[in-house]
């Protein structure tokens, strides 16, 4: 086993289809799986931990930690960021993530956590198999830390990885020439970490939330930047906040100073 755990946020209703997420997700990275579940009546908590064991069950050797925690919940999933390679919650209108970043408990689990969220959405109908990664990023801003936590899990997934930049209706040419130069010189330092990730670069001239869900399609994750409340571009609260609510891929909020390099992302 290594590393950290995966920690999983569960409620009922939304369980069984995050765990499994969850589940994937920690034995990709040979680490055991966190299940938390915030309650003041223990006893609820059984029949859950039950049902995501078994969902779990099909990897074998994954080693699940069941763990019931009174408190707030949005304290609970800060505390266990800070031991964990990833938190994991579902993407309903639920206590967990409710109406994504629009309440105080998703702000605060999503904006401030120190490791990456991974948001799973509503399984989707008639939606294609996912085959690649896809990273959206604003050359404007840091994006270190979600290449390292993209290029990582396209390796885990043995899967490429797609850059979006989305670019925008409009705005200066020479400014946008700019910036596009310096997506290309950050994606480069890490196509040399990672040499066997095929990596594709697409620069859309299209709005941010538009671009994501388009590639979100054919996307086994979505990772983008963790939001800034000044910036209007990708990073900024209002884009992040539409994808987690209408992205047909799981959603990776990463930290913008996380780089793990050394470690499964």
């Amino acid at each position: 086993m290594d590393g950290l755990p995966v920690v999983l946020g569960v409620r009922y209703g939304q369980h069984l289809q995050v765990a499994a997420f969850a589940a994937g997700e920690a034995a990709r990275r040979r680490s055991a799986l966190r299940v938390v579940h915030v309650t003041d009546d223990p006893a609820t908590s059984l029949s859950l931990f039950d049902d995501v064991t078994a969902v779990a069950a099909p990897h074998r050797g994954l080693v699940v930690e069941h763990a019931t925690v009174r408190g707030d919940a949005t304290q609970v999933l800060l505390d266990e960021s800070r031991l964990a390679s990833v938190v994991v919650v579902g993407a309903d209108d639920t206590a967990w993530i409710a109406r994504a970043i629009g309440t105080e408990i998703s702000r605060a689990v999503v904006v401030r956590a120190d490791t990456p969220v991974i948001v799973v959405p509503e399984a989707p109908s008639r939606r294609p198999r996912p085959s690649r990664v896809v990273v959206a990023l604003d050359a404007g801003h840091q994006v270190d830390g979600q290449l390292a936590f993209a290029m990582h899990a396209a390796v885990l997934r043995a899967e490429p990885l797609h850059v979006v930049h989305a670019a925008g209706v409009g705005g200066d040419h020479a400014t946008s020439s700019q910036r596009g130069y310096l997506l290309e010189q950050a994606v480069d330092r890490w196509r040399c970490r990672f040499p066997q990730v095929t990596v594709h670069t697409d620069v859309e001239p299209d709005h941010p939330v538009h671009a994501c869900l388009a590639a979100s399609v054919h996307a086994s994750v979505l990772v983008v930047g963790q939001p800034l409340a000044d910036h209007h571009r990708p990073a900024s609260r209002a884009v992040v906040s539409r994808l987690l609510r209408r992205s047909a891929a799981p959603v990776a909020v990463v930290p913008r100073a996380h780089d793990r390099a050394g470690q499964p992302a």
